[in-house]
């Protein structure tokens, strides 16, 4: 291969093919046997993608190994070394850190880190951007032309004419906050994604043409696999590539791109785009609504559960072999069945709480603010939901659920129950409290497949997930 174009392609297949590797390696590790079922864009589960992803991490990592030596050798050859390391560096390890370490849950990686740490990140980004600045990355460069203007604007009336169909409405209350905040994030998206590979890619010798499939391939394989953002987002960075090899500065591009991402998420239905989730979160997302709902890929026959809501012994018993990999023990069953009907205490406390009655008659007082910004209340509150959910109120009120039931209508309305109100509480699990299971289940469906749990946070299962419910306090 003497042509330097054929080289350069060369170079940027076997970066494209890390990146894929990285992604495929992602899922076939970190996605449990449900989940597993769902790593594609074309909607649904799919029995048969368990068994594949494995094998296709190896051979996606086998042809990336070929690629890689193949280009190494050429990269040292042609003085490109320094350029060649970076590609293969910095995007492929964040793919990998987005599929290993990012929580499916949506919390923050970060969760938990010291101040300090956090500071030093802070700083480094700030040092990062003064850099950028400096050496011409981050300046916000030729005026886009008007043609730029003009394809903008019509990608703008497509997003909105979209969602109008779609019966999608934008509200200034949700698309303030993204149009200040989209931008920010976008200069960081293209820093990492456009002004990094692309300079590398052009260092290797790559055409233009290369340079802005080969990117819009692997930023559209960091929406994987949801299907509306994976595409739209490769497509749209292969045009943001050509207007920065053209000159266009990158805060010009940022904003243009801002704008385009802030009315994308607020002016299409979330159905359609997934709640803007993409990789494990975005299959975590679908398998726990259909496991909850009771669309079981892996039973002969689906269960209605929201017709008729499942008792825990039937929820779990059916979903463990499908999501855990095999059935459930009776200790476990046992364990499970504790845990909730301690978690289902504070349920009913809550929905006593919230309902109307109470909030007219007030007996322990305002009921406490759901977003648990009052700390004085939430602490009052919380020693009172204690002594309530306690074993000690359990088995003072007849240790069964008819006599606790009647307990909490004396303590928190002031009366007993109707004939009526008593049968229509149930030990049946609502969709809310099967959700929070299924996040359980699928949290842990690795670990637990050879080593059942010994404990359970009751904490984890309350529904909703209030703060006053399930935060520990001093």
């Amino acid at each position: 291969m003497h042509n330097p174009h054929h080289k350069a392609t060369l170079l940027a297949a076997g970066w494209l093919a890390l990146c894929v590797a990285a992604v495929a390696l992602g899922q076939a590790l970190r996605l449990g046997p449900a989940e597993a079922a769902y790593a594609w864009p074309l909607g649904g589960a799919a029995a048969w993608l368990p068994a594949v992803l494995f094998p296709a991490a190896l051979a996606w990592s086998g042809a990336a190994a070929v690629l890689l030596l193949v280009g190494a050798a050429w990269a040292g050859a042609s003085g490109t070394r320094a350029a060649w390391a970076r590609l293969l560096l910095i995007q492929p390890l964040l793919l990998a850190f987005i599929w290993l370490v990012w929580p499916a849950d949506g919390r923050q990686p970060w969760a938990g880190v010291g101040a300090e740490v956090l500071m030093l990140a802070a700083v480094g980004l700030a040092a990062g951007t003064w850099w950028g600045w400096r050496h011409g990355h981050a300046a916000f460069g030729p005026a886009p032309r008007p043609r730029d203007f003009i394809r903008d604007g019509l990608f703008l009336v497509v997003i909105l004419a979209a969602g109008h169909l779609g019966g999608q409405g934008l509200s200034a209350a949700s698309l303030t906050p993204a149009l200040v905040t989209y931008p920010l994030f976008a200069m960081i998206q293209l820093l990492v994604f456009l002004v990094l590979p692309a300079g590398d890619l052009r260092r290797c010798g790559a055409s233009d043409r290369t340079i802005a499939l080969s990117c819009g391939l692997v930023f559209g394989l960091v929406h994987w696999p949801n299907p509306l953002l994976a595409a739209a987002t490769g497509v749209a960075m292969a045009f943001w590539i050509r207007d920065r090899l053209r000159g266009r500065g990158l805060v010009s591009l940022a904003v243009g791109m801002g704008i385009l991402g802030a009315v994308f998420s607020q002016g299409l239905p979330d159905s359609w785009t997934g709640h803007m989730r993409a990789g494990p979160g975005y299959i975590r997302q679908l398998a726990r609504e259909d496991l909850a709902a009771g669309r079981l890929w892996f039973t002969p026959g689906n269960p209605d559960w929201d017709a008729n809501p499942p008792l825990p012994a039937e929820f779990l018993g059916t979903l463990y072999p499908g999501v855990v990999g095999r059935p459930i023990t009776a200790q476990e069953l046992a364990l499970w069945e504790k845990t909730l009907d301690r978690a289902r205490r504070r349920t009913l406390i809550w929905q006593f709480l919230t309902s109307a009655e109470y909030t007219a008659r007030q007996i322990q007082g305002p009921p406490p603010d759901p977003a648990g910004k009052d700390t004085d209340t939430l602490l009052r509150w919380k020693r009172i939901i204690t002594l309530l959910d306690s074993d000690e109120y359990w088995q003072g009120h007849g240790g069964t659920w008819q006599g606790y039931l009647a307990g909490l209508y004396g303590d928190l309305l002031g009366r007993k129950p109707s004939p009526e109100e008593a049968a229509a509480w149930t030990p049946r699990l609502n969709a809310v409290q099967r959700r929070e299971i299924v996040g359980v289940l699928l949290d842990n469906a690795l670990q637990w497949r050879d080593r059942p749990p010994r404990t359970l946070s009751f904490r984890r299962l309350v529904a909703p997930q209030v703060p006053v419910l399930v935060t520990k306090y001093p």
